[in-house]
């Protein structure tokens, strides 16, 4: 077995991915997370360490069930948001994080480079933080607030450094999935979505 690595993927099926120090095999369906505790001896473990399997059946899928957000450790937040002991998404941001993960990972790009982690506004609800430009490509010239970082809550798409950015609505004439493939056709080919300033909001 091999241990995971930048390009390692779930698959269809999940991967079987096994533990170093008790050999302890769990499924995950992505590998968006940079750590996760071990359900068998309860050693926090980095991912790189973790050893996965060539191929995963549907049968061991079923067996092994999906442990894919038990104690997932993110990446932390830019600034402000609030991480969550108990992970959930919303319906539209989860299926916004479910287009944006398979997007990039077909696309042969690894999610956990975008630094996506869960953050709760002051109502409590949740979104999806995230980068638009990986975070291999961040140096002191281009640091974290020319990423473009974006959250995606239920009902609209806000960038997170900027104070009088318009918001991209989230509905069902503009669903999570058809924004998500908007910012995919960028993230793909190098590029970002800028903000676009509210005037109001700027003239206030």
């Amino acid at each position: 077995m091999k241990k995971v690595d930048r390009y390692t993927r779930a698959g269809y099926n999940g991967k079987a991915i096994q533990c170093p120090h008790c050999s302890h095999r769990s499924v995950v369906y992505h590998f968006s997370w940079c750590a996760k505790t071990c359900q068998g001896c309860k050693a926090m473990v980095d991912k790189q360490d973790f050893y996965v399997a060539t191929e995963t059946s549907q049968n061991e899928a079923n067996e092994l069930g999906d442990s894919t957000m038990s104690n997932v450790i993110e990446l932390k937040p830019f600034r402000g948001g609030k991480e969550m002991s108990k992970k959930e998404l919303g319906l539209n941001a989860q299926i916004f994080q479910d287009h944006i993960c398979a997007g990039l990972e077909a696309g042969g790009l690894d999610p956990a480079d975008y630094s996506m982690s869960l953050v709760a506004d002051k109502t409590g609800d949740m979104g999806l933080l995230m980068a638009q430009v990986p975070l291999s490509e961040m140096c002191e010239e281009h640091p974290l607030k020319t990423s473009e970082a974006i959250v995606c809550w239920e009902d609209r798409i806000e960038w997170h450094f900027e104070e009088h950015a318009a918001l991209m609505s989230v509905s069902d004439k503009q669903p999570a999935s058809m924004c998500a493939v908007l910012f995919l056709g960028a993230m793909l080919t190098g590029n970002t979505i800028p903000a676009q300033k509210c005037q109001e909001c700027a003239d206030e």
